[in-house]
């Protein structure tokens, strides 16, 4: 019986004691230890960040889980009086035990409304890039702030300004950006989903995938050497207007090198994106295009990408028949031999063609230029040859395109010489 008694008291002792010690850390927290937490945040993002960094507001709280809550940050560029980054509220959960350190890692990082100013200059440089390479105090850099947790990014914008090998700088600006990251490093892999608006008729794209290596990504390209950069490794899904393919185009100085659909495009498609000998290379396989005019699927390779000198473009592709009119309005005119313009345009040849197989190569570099070869199945089609020839129609066929010469194979035709 008095075990009893003795066992329930020593129970009840220790529960008293863990309530005080629980009222007494609570109480340590709520008063003498928000300050601390608030110098130490302060100085950790001035020592990842600089001196550009101001913070509105900072809040503690502890229940249910120990949460930090910045308001109204904003980053400046180094030297300049203009963002780089600002958002509305920050907000970091943080294990319980991190409280009571000198350095607090977050478990997770919540951003609402950010919105992020990218520029690069005539020499290459981003704006980022000294923030990214200044040597932290203390030992605690950006790294520090990239530690292996979950991020996520509500209502987001950026605008991208890349002035670098053209005479005048072009825009790239995405916004409604949503981005949800597991698993948050500068060097490890990352599993990432992110979408966004590209204006506002609606042209959205989405990616998902993994991401390797983010912290190279502004990295300097420098002629004569690899640059160093990230590794990603995405599926796609797009929706564009014509406008906004026109926007990318110009941004990655392919505008004259692109194929544009005149109507709204809806793609799919599995994404590489990772160094190459010169600049980057972008492999897009297993692409999926759809639009009111025009079905595709292929595959496109970009080699050269935020080099010195135009990227080298590869595509291969099929399609469901095409009207003939529509792929002499869409192709850019450095891709069509004279053979094939004569063929195509001065002989008015009408119908559908169905790309069998094809393929365009080449480069708006000095002295380059593209070729077109590929099977090309005709259908509902005719041709005029001119009053001495007279008009063939209702015309079956194939027609080969080589880079010296064009052959027709007619299989069936109806032809008409009065």
């Amino acid at each position: 019986m008095n075990e009893g008694v003795s066992g329930r008291r020593r129970t009840i002792l220790m529960f008293f004691l863990l309530v005080m010690f629980g009222t007494l850390a609570l109480g340590y927290l709520a008063t003498f230890h928000l300050d601390t937490i608030r110098r130490i945040v302060q100085q950790q993002m001035v020592d990842a960040f600089g001196q550009n960094l101001t913070i509105e507001d900072i809040q503690v709280s502890f229940f249910p889980t120990p949460r930090l809550t910045l308001t109204d940050l904003k980053i400046l560029e180094p030297e300049e009086d203009r963002p780089l980054f600002q958002a509305s509220q920050i907000q970091l959960d943080l294990g319980f035990l991190s409280i009571f350190q000198d350095e607090l890692l977050p478990k997770g990082l919540k951003i609402e409304n950010p919105e992020v100013y990218l520029r690069r200059d005539e020499r290459g440089q981003w704006n980022v890039e000294a923030i990214l390479r200044a040597q932290p105090s203390r030992g605690r850099g950006i790294g520090a702030m990239l530690s292996n947790y979950t991020l996520s990014m509500n209502n987001g914008f950026i605008q991208v300004v890349d002035g670098f090998r053209s005479p005048q700088s072009e825009t790239l600006e995405l916004s409604q950006i949503e981005l949800a990251v597991s698993n948050l490093s500068d060097i490890e892999p990352m599993e990432v989903y992110f979408s966004a608006h590209l204006d506002q008729e609606g042209s959205h794209v989405s990616l998902e995938g993994t991401v390797l290596d983010v912290n190279k990504v502004f990295a300097q390209v420098v002629e004569g050497e690899n640059p160093s950069g990230p590794v990603a490794e995405l599926r796609a899904q797009i929706e564009l207007e014509q406008s906004a393919l026109f926007q990318i185009a110009r941004f990655f100085h392919i505008e004259d090198q692109f194929l544009v659909p005149h109507a709204r495009i809806h793609a799919q498609s599995q994404l590489r994106y990772s160094v190459g000998v010169k600049g980057y290379d972008l492999v897009l396989s297993d692409v999926i295009l759809l639009s009111d005019a025009i079905d595709l699927q292929g595959q496109v390779s970009v080699k050269g990408l935020m080099a010195a000198v135009p990227p080298t473009i590869s595509a291969t592709w099929s399609s469901a028949p095409i009207g003939i009119k529509k792929i002499i309005e869409w192709v850019p005119a450095d891709v069509l031999s004279e053979e094939i313009k004569t063929a195509f345009i001065n002989h008015a040849l009408k119908g559908n063609l169905e790309v069998v197989s094809a393929t365009v190569t080449g480069s708006n570099q000095e002295n380059g230029g593209f070729g077109l070869t590929g099977e090309f199945r005709l259908s509902n089609a005719s041709v005029d040859l001119g009053p001495t020839w007279g008009k063939a129609e209702r015309m079956e066929g194939r027609i080969f395109v080589q880079p010296d010469q064009v052959e027709f194979k007619v299989v069936t035709a109806i032809y008409d010489s009065t």
